[in-house]
């Protein structure tokens, strides 16, 4: 018969054997509350810990009961319940891709309250270390760092609704990804035939790239873009919504991508005299939109078509296709500073988050105005 030992409240603590008789462990058992828990462990003083650390959470009101929930479950809920109500609907769906792309896979039927740092770590590992994109091309850091950061604020949450008693992901390290590429401008040169093709050109992308490298604009602002956001008097463009796209779907939001993202910006008389050649050859009866730049079916034009003809025009103009569309927002941003344009003014164009953003992203323009300013200083002192 197994023996049973008792003392001060710590409920029951006794032997367990196999049929021969031989000890093969210890058990335990002991009132949580009203909930009576079981614990198991190879000695006796294994089971002792456990239970005796089960009391000092309960008494310290940071006890988690027994709870079946799965990662899957937890995460699930945590993104519809969570997230989506609380951001805006592109980082909602950012964060809805890094868990279900990277972490549901291995780690969906995993009891929450049975994950560790080591399987986290692993996890990890598999499919940022030995794994690769859909391209075949190593995991940039920065998407590294937005899909754990995400885990972990999912995990922490967990924790804050008494799931979880401490955050496992908190001992975990990053894995390291490549740097990430630095958008390059188009020469001036360059520009200049991207300029003058795409604002004579008849094909209904070719437009966009116009004022995308005449205005600063992100593609997601352009393509949502109605004639009631153009004031062709006034000279200027309001920008106040994007568009988002994941998993085949679009959504317009109706907040740009970051809190300065609503902007009205002024443009050139160039830019006013396409947009009203535009709209003079534009059919409101079809357009039924009202967009400036509507696809074949007045609808909002995808971007993965927008760079695909955009890889067609730099062949034709025989220049070097520069890893996407945001290099023609980088141009103008580029030409700007070259030409002194005050990077405050720059970064408000742009919609950014604030200057030092602006001033990381040209670091590589600033240099020259530091040098004008040192020589200015040379002067005074």
């Amino acid at each position: 018969m197994a023996r049973r030992t008792r003392g001060n409240g710590e409920g029951s603590v006794f032997q367990r054997r196999d049929s021969t008789g031989k000890v093969i462990g210890w058990r335990g058992q002991q009132y949580i509350g009203s909930q009576r828990k079981s614990y198991s462990g190879k000695t006796k003083q294994d089971v002792i810990d456990k239970m005796a650390m089960d009391r000092a959470d309960y008494n310290r009101g940071v006890y988690v009961p027994d709870d079946d929930t799965t990662v899957g479950e937890w995460c699930q809920y945590w993104l519809e319940h969570k997230k989506r109500p609380s951001v805006k609907e592109q980082t909602y769906l950012h964060q809805r891709n890094y868990i279900h792309k990277y972490i549901l896979p291995y780690l969906n039927d995993v009891r929450l309250q049975d994950l560790t740092p080591e399987l986290i770590q692993d996890t990890y590992h598999k499919v940022f270390v030995e794994g690769v994109t859909a391209n075949g091309n190593a995991f940039a850091d920065g998407t590294i760092h937005q899909a754990t950061a995400c885990f972990k604020g999912c995990l922490r949450d967990a924790v804050s609704q008494g799931k979880l008693t401490v955050n496992p992901h908190d001992k975990v390290t990053r894995p390291k990804g490549v740097a990430p590429k630095k958008v390059r401008p188009y020469s001036p040169e360059d520009q200049a035939k991207i300029v003058e093709f795409c604002k004579n050109s008849d094909n209904i992308y070719d437009g966009v790239y116009y004022v995308l490298i005449a205005t600063g604009m992100r593609v997601g602002e352009a393509v949502v873009l109605t004639w009631d956001d153009i004031d062709l008097r006034r000279k200027t463009i309001t920008i106040n919504k994007t568009l988002v796209e994941a998993h085949g779907s679009v959504t317009v939001q109706d907040e740009p991508k970051t809190s300065k993202g609503n902007r009205t910006i002024k443009v050139s008389d160039n830019v006013v005299r396409f947009l009203k050649k535009r709209k003079q050859e534009s059919d409101p009866e079809q357009n039924i939109n009202n967009l400036v730049f509507p696809n074949m079916r007045n609808y909002y034009m995808r971007e993965h078509l927008l760079r695909e003809r955009f890889q067609k025009v730099c062949a034709i103009l025989d220049i070097d296709y520069h890893d996407g569309l945001h290099s023609l927002r980088h141009s103008w941003g580029t030409r700007c500073l070259e030409r002194n344009v005050p990077i405050k003014v720059v970064s408000e164009m742009l919609g950014h988050e604030d200057v030092l953003t602006t001033m990381n992203i040209y670091q590589s323009v600033l240099p020259g105005q530091q040098e004008e300013v040192a020589t200015i200083m040379n002067d005074l002192f």
